[in-house]
Parts: C-alpha cells; structure tokens; sequence
C-alpha cells in the first residue's frame, strides 16, 4: 500500500497561532473487503510514529456473514454516538465533549446473497451503504489528547485520515487536508487536432474557502513524474487556464489557443497528463497545493468506422467457398485513404488493441480504395489468411475486420470494426438426387415373396 503523506501547516483564525496536521491519502483508497488486504488487518498509524493506533479487519461468522471490526491500541479512543460508531460530515467538530471509547467493536454485519453471490447490508443498519463519511478518533500521548479522523469512501474502503499535532485542540472532520482538486479525468472529445478536443474534468477541494483560484497546467507524460510544486508555481501565465473557485465541479473543454506548460500547443499523439494548482488566499493558506496527475491521454483523430458490415461463407463446390462482405462505405470519404479487410479467429477478438491492428502484415489483409459506395466484396475461402498469416482452419469461426485508414491531414490513426456474424468453412455435403426410399416393411414383403418361389 503506497500512502502519500503531506504536512502542511494552516493559520487557524480562532486562535491565531499555526496549527500543524498530518495528513495521509490512501493512494489507491484500500478495501479491506474486496482488495490483497481482505482476511489481514489494516493498520493505521496517524502520527507517524510508526505505532499502530487503529486496525480494520473481517470476522467471518456462522451462515456465511462478515463482521467488519475496528481494534484500537495504545489507548486510542473512537467517538461513539448512541452506543453505536457516530458518523461524522464534513466539517463536523471532533473535540473533547463528543462520546469517546477504547473499545473494538463491529462497524457492520454483513449477510451472504447465494443468488448473487455477494456481501450485502441491511438498510436498518445506520452504516449500511454509508458514502464519505468520517470517524472521529483521538490519542492519549502522556496524558494529553490529539485529535484526529478518518474517512471512509464506504463503509469497507479508508479513502484519507488527518491528526491535529497541537495537544487538546479540536479538529473539524476534514480539517488539515490540502485543498487539492481531486478525481481530474481528461478525455478525447473531437478531432479537431489542439486543445479542443481536450476536455478537463475535476471535483473542487472540499475546504476551497482558503484558495484564490485554480491554475489549469497541462504537462507531456514524459514530464510527469518529475512536475513537482515548484515547478508548477513557476509555469507562465499564458501557459496555464485559470479557474475560479466557485463551489462546484468542473467540467469543460479547453480553447484552441490552449498550451501545456513549455508554451506548446496541445496537439495530437503527445501523451498528456493534467495538473489543478491550488492558489493559496494569503491569509488562511500561504502555500499553493499541487494536485495528483490525471490520467494520462493521448488525443486522436480517426476516421469514422463503416456501418452495416455483413459477412457470409458462400459454399460453391468441391470444398470451394466465397467469402462475401458488404458495408456502407463512410460518408466523406476523403477522411480515409484506404480500406483493409482482415480476418480473424472470434476466439481471438478480444486479444484485438489498436496497436496490433496497426501491426497486421500487408499480406495478411485485403485492400480496397474508396470508391464513394457501398461495397460488396467476395473472396476465394483459400486466398484468405488470419492476420497472423494463418490459413482459415475448417474447425474454428472467423469475424472480419474493417480497417479505415488516415488520410493524415485531418485524421491521424487508423479506426477499425467487427463484424457481429461470424463464418466457417466447413464443407458441406454436396447435394444427392434420384434416392427412392423404400418403406421397410415393403421390402420385407418382397423378401418373404422371393423366398415362397425358391
């Protein structure tokens, strides 16, 4: 389990001095029902002092249900709420005057669903299907208290967890998490081949009251790893998209004029990842906060693919078959330069990707130029081979493939379609005509007749 740990100090306002808080990301968010850790505990120490303060495991039980347990150590507490674990929001103070306990206990029971095979709660349960919420939890370090949480993205998945390092002072749930953006998702919505077809979307940092704006940074994957705070803060301010901080997810597409951070145009076939930069308000965060990376992506541009592709084996004779394709050919052909007809095992499509689309040998397939039609196509059974180079086997069924190609210009990357019908090439008994079929018990009549003669 790889943990992010980020320390940063924050002017709290009510007692105007620095308050200092450790906070840990799960990075993944750890699933102590469905991941590795499933059946082993999951240790959490909340001031890194490489002591175990709270562990999270399963109990199986009797009839197939799951227990999800908590055991504290060290005389940790957990904040109770009417005899059961209390919930907290976001926001939600965690001090001395809420209900604290040193004692393990079952967050939930789960049952087993034989139909389905799965864990399941019941609804009366004040945990079951819970989302993003905290636990309010506290040390006793030499007689005085830290107060901490813990948040859970469910009620089996720890998503973060935060101490107050300044003894006896209240935390608020989420208080001392860095206000980052987070879940930043870019994805590939046109070709039109720059920062339009680049939409960028993320969730607002909870706590971003105490930033001035978002600083929107696009870095070429090979620059990723190494993109740190420092650098982020020196990017210039034409090569980064300001946003407002204005309560609410974000969801856009990017301008034509966009740049990543070295001043280049976004364009196609660059790998990209994105960065939010936090702008610290100056008076209660004097330090700007670096997102996580976005997924990586690369923008692309490929032809439209064909439509109503239908495919047949046509037996002939003496094991002779046609196989006869027809499709619609694309609507602006000069997108295309060429099409390529290919074959393959249907046991083998899902093996298929992009890249191996692109390195299928030229023998292995069959051209056909555009022809501003539709097409229909046939081809001897024996001329035909796999796109591995494979004969068709009489045993095994086959898809085909159509491949359009880029013109280069205004689409870049090749786009390719199965065919929903499959073929084979078993040969088919040749039919037999002129059979006069004789009832048996005819026959055995003549029998007994020819039999009274001799």
């Amino acid at each position: 389990m790889k943990k992010s740990i980020l320390i940063i100090l924050l002017l709290s306002l009510q007692q105007a001095v620095f308050s200092q808080f450790i906070y840990t990301d799960v990075i993944p968010d750890s699933s102590y029902l469905y991941n590795e850790y499933y059946g082993y505990p999951y240790e959490i120490d909340l001031n890194n002092d490489e002591i175990v303060d709270i562990s999270f495991f399963l109990l199986q039980g009797t009839d197939d249900y799951l227990a999800l347990h908590f055991e504290l150590y060290n005389n940790t507490e957990i904040a109770y709420k009417n005899n059961e674990l209390d919930s907290l929001n976001y926001n939600d103070s965690i001090k001395t005057t809420n209900t604290w306990s040193s004692n393990g206990n079952a967050i939930i029971f789960l049952d087993y669903d034989n139909f389905t095979q799965e864990y399941y709660c019941y609804e009366s349960d004040p945990w079951c299907k819970m989302e993003n919420k905290y636990f309010g939890i506290r040390l006793n370090l030499e007689g005085e208290y830290y107060y901490g949480w813990i948040l859970m993205k469910n009620v089996h998945t720890i998503a973060e967890y935060a101490i107050n390092t300044v003894p006896n002072d209240e935390i608020y749930a989420g208080e001392g998490k860095p206000p980052f953006a987070e879940n930043i998702i870019i994805s590939d919505v046109s070709n039109i081949q720059d920062g339009r077809d680049l939409n960028v979307d993320f969730n607002h940092a909870l706590n971003e009251q105490i930033i001035s704006e978002y600083r929107l940074i696009v870095v070429k994957s090979e620059d990723t790893e190494t993109f740190n705070l420092e650098q982020a803060n020196n990017v210039a301010s034409e090569n980064y998209t300001v946003i407002d901080t204005l309560g609410t997810n974000f969801n856009s597409i990017l301008s034509e004029a966009t740049t990543d951070k070295d001043g280049d145009l976004i364009q196609d076939l660059i790998e990209y990842n994105v960065f939010i930069l936090s702008i610290a308000d100056g008076e209660n965060l004097f330090e700007n906060v670096l997102s996580y990376p976005s997924n990586e992506l690369t923008l692309m541009s490929p032809p439209p693919t064909v439509e109503n592709l239908l495919v047949e084996a046509e037996y002939l004779f003496d094991g002779n078959y046609n196989i006869n394709i027809s499709f619609d050919n694309i609507a602006d052909e000069s997108l295309v330069d060429e099409y390529r007809i290919m074959f393959i095992e249907e046991t083998k499509e899902a093996n298929i990707t992009l890249d191996s689309i692109n390195e299928v040998l030229a023998n292995n397939y069959f051209v056909e130029n555009p022809q501003a039609s539709p097409y229909n196509l046939s081809y001897p059974h024996n001329s035909i081979t796999d796109i591995y180079g494979n004969d068709l086997d009489i045993l095994k069924y086959y898809k085909t493939i159509v491949v359009c190609t880029p013109n280069g210009d205004d689409t870049n990357v090749n786009s390719f379609i199965f065919s929903e019908q499959t073929f084979n090439i078993r040969t088919i008994a040749e039919q037999v005509s002129n059979i006069r079929i004789t009832k048996v018990s005819e026959l055995i009549k003549r029998c007994k007749s020819m039999f009274y003669f001799l």
